[in-house]
């Protein structure tokens, strides 16, 4: 592995600070060109990219809000996952604990930990949200496909000199998006993403998530 590709793989965190700088179309298209370059069963390359920006980024994040301050169900495309073994739930429990602890927000003020939570529905000030989806039929495989995209993209992003965060809080309302998307009942919505240069004074970005030791996700049989 080159030196300058490990790199990007250790720095690239979840960034939870933007600078107010836009990104032109330009950069997302090469964002795109590179991150397409992603393996895909048989070429499929079932999924599509939505970026939005300007008013109506704006919009959209006021609506969001708007419907969980109303108290509105949230209905993701995939409900969030629930029954985790032990072991997961550790590692998702110790992320929250890290990342208060990073922050110095105490698990009993509740109002930091709100504060905080919103900064999510404002996709922590970034210029561009991206929304990722999917073929209405499709499931498994295209998933698969979408995830290694993803994966790929955030490095690309990583190697243009900015910065992303993928965020499921963005994916909760798909009504509420799909009319700014435009994308119709073919396609369903899967996930968002924050996107755009770093705020290199905000707390959360000096923050890096840990990872599991090697032992508990790799085995060699030889």
């Amino acid at each position: 592995m080159s030196t300058e590709l490990s790199e990007l793989i250790q720095k690239r965190i979840s960034t939870r600070g933007f600078l107010d700088q836009p990104v032109g179309a330009a950069e997302l298209r090469r964002i795109v060109e590179l991150s397409s370059r992603a393996p895909s069963w048989k070429n499929a390359q079932s999924y599509k990219i939505i970026f939005i920006s300007g008013q109506p980024r704006i919009s959209l994040l006021a609506e969001l809000q708007a419907a969980l301050q109303a108290g509105r169900p949230v209905r993701p495309t995939y409900a969030y996952e629930s029954g985790h073994p032990s072991l997961i739930k550790k590692r998702m429990f110790q992320l929250g604990m890290d990342l208060y602890g990073h922050l110095g927000i105490d698990r009993k003020d509740k109002a930091a930990r709100d504060a905080h939570f919103w900064r999510n529905y404002e996709a922590f000030g970034a210029p561009v949200i991206a929304f990722f989806y999917i073929p209405a039929g499709l499931a498994e495989w295209s998933l698969i496909d979408l995830g290694i995209l993803m994966g790929q993209m955030s490095l690309v992003i990583e190697s243009m000199g900015m910065a992303s965060c993928f965020q499921a809080s963005l994916s909760v309302f798909p009504d509420i998006v799909d009319r700014y998307t435009q994308m119709g009942p073919d396609w369903k919505m899967i996930v968002g993403m924050a996107l755009g240069y770093s705020d290199p004074e905000d707390p959360g970005n000096a923050f890096q998530s840990s990872r599991a030791p090697l032992e508990e996700v790799m085995q060699i049989i030889d």
